[in-house]
Parts: C-alpha cells; structure tokens; sequence
C-alpha cells in the first residue's frame, strides 16, 4: 500500500516521540564492553550477531530502567528506542530509530572516517512478513562526502534511482578495456563482462585486508543480484548476465546497477558506484 506523505509525517513523528533521545534524555547508561570507552563510559556488546549494536541506547521512557541494573540492558528494551551503534574503536557505526534488532525510521550510518554513508527511512510492514520496509528518499553518499545517488523507495520496492554527477572514479576503480568508469557512468550492456578493477585499487582503498562485491541491478522493481569476493572473477564468466535472464530483466532495456565494495572485516563500506547500462 502507497502511504502518503501525510502519513508519512505522521509515522515518523510519532516513532520519534517515542523514541527518547539522549540530549533530550540527558543520561547515559554506563556499561561495559571489553576495554572501549567513550568519554569515560565503558561500552556493552549488547548483540553478538553484529557491530550494530555496541554503545548506548535510550529508552523511551527513561523510568523503565530506574529499577534495573545498566548491565541488564538487552535489546528487548529497544522496543522502540533511538540506538547508536560503535565500532570496537570507539567511533560512531550507526544511529536511528530501532524496533530491537529492526530499522523503524529515519537511519544513519557512517564510515570509518566519520562521513555519513547512507541516509535512510523505514516504515512497519503490515503484510507480517518483515518488521519494517525501506520507504522514501534514501540518500548514498561518497567517503568523501559527495552525494553519489538519491534511491527512491516504495514499501521496500526501489522504484527509481537519480545518481548525480561526480566527475571521480573513486578509490576502487573499474575499467573497459584501458578506459577507466566515473562512479556514475554510462555502460551498454555488451561491455557489462568487460568490466575489470585497477590493480591501483588495492593500494587506494586497502582491499588488501580482504573484501566483498554486491552488486544490484533494478529494471522496474525487478531486481538481480549477485556478490563475489577477492577470489572470484567479478562481472566475468556470465555468472551476471545469467542473473539479470534469471529475473526477467529486459536486457534490451535500460538499468540500473548498484556496486557496493566492502571490506569484510567489520562489513565496513569502502565506496559505492552506479552504473546505468543501456542496449
């Protein structure tokens, strides 16, 4: 169902009362993780699952926890909560509101230099099969700080994406045949197995600690999808073109390809691309 704005408003709003924040909150319940400390507050790992979860939480309603020791603080309190996630060095990971382990509104997450990654908003699902779709404008940025792409979703379905111009190849660089891709070019379809990475990537952007590729391509809200890592050959050996005939994409058509690079360690974001590929 196509919410309207209205409603829109109306959710989030709503979420975000309910949602203590810490500055309106005005307390931090200590707790402890290993020996990471942020301004003298020991952090807790309060999911095992990921680093989403290390650092503070505030509770809706401040009184809940008056009774109850910091150390019991489970995600089961986060129902719903605004959560900041830390990495193990103490740096921001990520901010938002959250049903427990659920994005239930506007979302933040960040690189490990400090710069918003994505910018993004959820709202429930009323079908029962998620807790949440993503909904609205999401916004992806570079590590540098450019806006690579605003992505428009409808109930968890992408319906558009608008890259903007950003005369850079980025840190990890792809190449046809000696030419070497902006972020945000333009490729036809028959160069789509051509594509290689520069070596000088592993340098620019560490891939040397090990990595992972995710690669989207959307074509009227189908999508196919298909990932690798440093020991696979990419966009080679017909693997993709295989997806994109596996999910009726029209390849005489025109899409949309999303390229996520990721270290592994961390499931950290080094850069994303997009690519429209036409006939």
């Amino acid at each position: 169902m196509v919410k309207s704005q209205g409603e829109l408003n109306k959710f989030f709003d709503r979420a975000d009362s309910q949602a203590t924040r810490l500055d309106s909150l005005k307390k931090i319940y200590s707790s402890s993780y290993s020996d990471t400390i942020i301004n003298g507050i020991k952090l807790k790992q309060i999911s095992k699952y990921s680093n989403y979860y290390y650092g503070r939480i505030e509770i809706k309603d401040g009184k809940v926890l008056e009774d109850h020791p910091p150390d019991a603080l489970t995600l089961n309190d986060c129902n719903p909560c605004y959560l900041y996630g830390y990495r193990k060095n103490g740096t921001l990971w990520s901010e938002g509101v959250m049903l427990m382990d659920c994005v239930y509104g506007h979302y933040i997450r960040y690189y490990p230099n400090g710069k918003v990654a994505f910018t993004s908003n959820a709202i429930p699902d009323t079908s029962g099969k998620h807790c949440s779709n993503t909904h609205g404008e999401s916004i992806v940025y570079s590590r540098y700080g450019d806006k690579l792409a605003s992505e428009f979703w409808n109930c968890g379905r992408l319906r558009s994406i608008v890259p903007y111009h950003v005369n850079t190849s980025g840190d990890v660089k792809f190449v046809i045949e000696g030419k070497v891709l902006l972020i945000n070019d333009t490729i036809k379809i028959g160069d789509l197995e051509k594509i290689t990475m520069h070596p000088d990537s592993f340098q620019n952007a560490e891939l040397s600690k090990g990595y992972n590729v995710s690669v989207q391509v959307y074509q009227n809200e189908k999508r196919a999808s298909w990932g690798w890592d440093e020991n696979e050959q990419g966009f080679k050996d017909g693997k993709l073109m295989a997806r994109l005939r596996e999910n009726q994409l029209d390849l005489k058509q025109e899409m949309q390809m999303k390229v996520n690079i990721m270290w592994k360690v961390g499931n950290e974001f080094i850069e994303t691309h997009y690519l429209t590929i036409r006939n």
